[in-house]
């Protein structure tokens, strides 16, 4: 399938992309958002909608256009990215708390290993 990313406000398209499904093209656009929060697509993308056109075949070259047809508005999938980073936030402060626990029960251990020593 082939794809577009509108821009609303200047009523422009993008350049052309291809993946297989729409999701495939969310997630394109997800990683994208994920990677570069200074860009007018991240940092407005209620102004962006993604639009699919039509297909491509590779076998025979053959185009098959559509009248471009809107898929999903690209707050949508910033919203998902907001959700990704916040999930990966919670895990790693998770995982820092435990490292923290680990290091305060070692000391601990090593505390009372000296205490036993000295008695």
């Amino acid at each position: 399938m082939l794809f577009s990313i509108l821009d609303t406000k200047t009523k422009m398209y993008g350049p052309l992309f291809e993946t297989e499904t729409v999701e495939g093209a969310r997630r394109v656009i997800f990683q994208t958002l994920l990677r570069d929060d200074t860009s007018n697509l991240s940092m407005f993308p209620s102004d962006f909608t993604l639009c699919s056109f039509g297909d491509f075949s590779h076998d025979t070259g053959e185009l098959s256009p559509t009248i471009p047809t809107t898929e999903c508005v690209i707050s949508d999938i910033s919203k998902e990215v907001k959700q990704y980073i916040e999930l990966k936030r919670s895990e790693y402060m998770k995982g820092a708390n435990a490292d923290d626990n680990l290091v305060e029960t070692t000391s601990n251990t090593e505390n009372s290993l000296c205490d036993r020593e000295d008695n």
